[in-house]
């Protein structure tokens, strides 16, 4: 055991420190931005590379190791999972031999044994692949999680130690552990019937234990997270980028997951809604800390933060963290990196590389406007919207597939997965025009300029469509938007649309009452739901009316929008 620890402060020492001290490399002292159509194209050859490379370090028996034959169960979770978002099928006969390895792993569980971060990533890996037919699989891995789950919140390695903090004596956790034990939970809630529903009922203990850990481990002086909280002297922790990146990502799944509660009413924990905003900050004052100026080399130290980092765009939907393009500046990173001598240098770095590049491709459907004050009231609702979308759309591409060979070539949109952004009014207005939904939504309706209801009038007028919703059913949003579209639209009306309408049936056969109005160019400008939805797609409950609803208007817009799934 004190080997094994030994090894682990060597990994996460070079996973928190190697690459601070580098100042931030910002897009536009690079000169003019590549094309996104070039930069796409790179990302794929990047990616190519990325998956051959690992497939050539599968040893014998079909498995992918750390090093020296260690942690076969979780390293080989991390290159399936990676595999998988890259578009690799999950019938080629590789990908088919190490999943089979993995599900004995799994099946003959060494609880004492298996680590915090191979339970977490052996979730994430089967929840992607098919979370339904390995559903007790993964109930089974998140029972153990459960069990290993500390007094204050976190985890550790494998079931909770003690270690002494001055007089005290406390259980050891850690940010790195607590990160993919939190990113576990949240998608084994996909594999239990009704998805993350936790609306109107008990607050689950876990999560409630988590939100007291995240808040207690805060540290309010530097805005941030430390790596290990539990040490004898707090006043000298300090925040790493990695685990602020990690909570501020964790923050938001533990919100949601108690969000609609019983205890916390839609939007009413600003607590955990203030972190978040919090740690945000924590970049915006140190931007040099997102990313280093460059990478040598795709080691597990550097991706490893990039993956963290690239959590925290995922959920929040931020084209920018600490004002860095996160995205198109990581990924130049990772391409240079690529090229260099000795890039692609290990397992997990290249796998965290994968991860990173391969959602970069997905066409970007949809965006939530960023509007003030009780805009982000359900902050997952796009991110689980088009999580569900991705998931039907993709089921039928694999369909498609009637070989199990493949030339491990990642597709280029990886069937029909797609995504969401966050813009502001502060957004330069033809980035709004490159996505054809725009989200409008909250409890209070917001109380906008002229100026801004005018980018919002030629948004629409543009052949953009306004989603306005009201989360829950709000009153006061219901009678702001209306008194918005008389104002700002005349001459068009609200209107229910008639039950035959093609976007009842564009994917489901579904019914939940919709107003709009169409505008001059023919197409819908507006949709509203007084009912609100908001609320039902962060839930994630697969078989609600208000999910099938928002996939349909996926569906419905983007099929009128040339290109966007090529």
């Amino acid at each position: 055991m004190k080997a094994e620890r030994f090894f682990f402060s060597i990994l996460l020492a070079l996973l928190l420190g190697a690459v601070v001290a580098f100042p931030v490399l910002r897009a536009e002292e690079k000169g003019k931005k590549e094309s996104d159509a070039v930069l796409h194209g790179k990302i794929q050859q990047t990616l190519l590379e990325g998956v051959k490379f690992l497939m050539s370090k599968r040893a014998k028996d079909g498995l992918w190791y750390y090093s020296n034959k260690m942690y076969p169960m979780g390293t080989t979770a991390l290159v399936l999972y990676a595999l998988t978002l890259s578009g690799i099928s999950p019938k080629d006969p590789v990908f088919v031999k190490a999943l089979e390895g993995l599900l004995k792993f799994v099946d003959k569980l060494k609880v004492d044994k298996v680590t915090t971060y191979e339970l977490g990533l052996s979730i994430l890996c089967l929840e992607a692949v098919d979370r339904k037919k390995y559903a007790t699989q993964i109930l089974k891995l998140k029972k153990v999680l459960m069990d290993r789950q500390t007094k204050s919140g976190g985890w550790d390695y494998r079931k909770p130690t003690y270690m002494s903090t001055g007089r005290k004596t406390s259980q050891r956790t850690d940010w790195s552990n607590t990160q993919f034990a939190v990113l576990g939970l949240a998608a084994a809630m996909r594999a239990e019937e009704g998805g993350y529903v936790f609306r109107r009922r008990r607050a689950p203990d876990h999560w409630l234990r988590l939100r007291e850990y995240i808040l207690n481990t805060y540290l309010k002086d530097y805005s941030g997270w430390p790596y290990c909280p539990t040490v004898a002297d707090r006043s000298k922790l300090r925040p790493t980028p990695s685990m602020t990146a990690a909570a501020i990502a964790s923050t938001l799944l533990t919100y949601s997951s108690l969000n609609n509660t019983r205890r916390f009413p839609c939007g009413s924990d600003r607590a955990l809604l203030d972190l978040v905003d919090a740690g945000l900050a924590y970049f915006e004052k140190n931007p040099r800390l997102v990313f280093p100026t460059r990478l040598t080399s795709l080691a597990a130290f550097a991706t490893y933060r990039m993956y963290a980092i690239e959590r925290v765009g995922f959920y929040t939907g931020l084209r920018k963290i600490g004002g860095i393009d996160w995205f198109r500046v990581g990924a130049k990173l990772i391409m240079s990196a690529a090229r260099a001598n000795g890039g692609w240098k290990d397992i997990p770095g290249a796998a965290f590389a994968v991860l990173f590049l391969s959602k970069g491709r997905w066409p970007i459907v949809i965006q939530k406007l960023k509007w003030g004050k009780g805009w982000n009231d359900c902050p997952l609702d796009l991110l689980r919207l088009t999580e569900k979308a991705s998931e039907a759309f993709e089921r039928k591409e694999i369909e498609k597939i009637v070989t199990t060979a493949t030339a491990y070539m990642p597709t280029p949109r990886v069937g029909k997965r797609c995504t969401w952004v966050t813009l502001t009014f502060d957004t330069p207005f033809e980035k709004w025009l490159e996505i054809p939904m725009l989200l409008l939504s909250g409890q209070k309706f917001p109380a906008f300029t002229e100026e801004q209801e005018e980018m919002l009038y030629r948004y629409a007028m543009s052949g953009g469509l306004i989603i306005a919703d009201t989360c829950v059913g709000s009153r006061d949003f219901d009678e702001g938007f209306r008194k918005f579209v008389a104002r700002k639209f005349p001459g068009y009306e609200l209107k229910l649309l008639p039950r035959d309408h093609p976007i009842y049936s564009s994917w489901y056969r579904v019914y939940v009452p919709l107003e709009g109005f169409v505008g001059p160019h023919g197409r819908l400008m507006a949709l509203y739901c007084p009912e609100g939805m908001s609320a039902e797609w962060e839930s994630g409950n697969p078989g609600s009316k208000g999910s099938r609803m928002g996939v349909n208007i996926i569906k419905y817009v983007t099929d009128n929008v040339p290109g966007i799934w090529h």
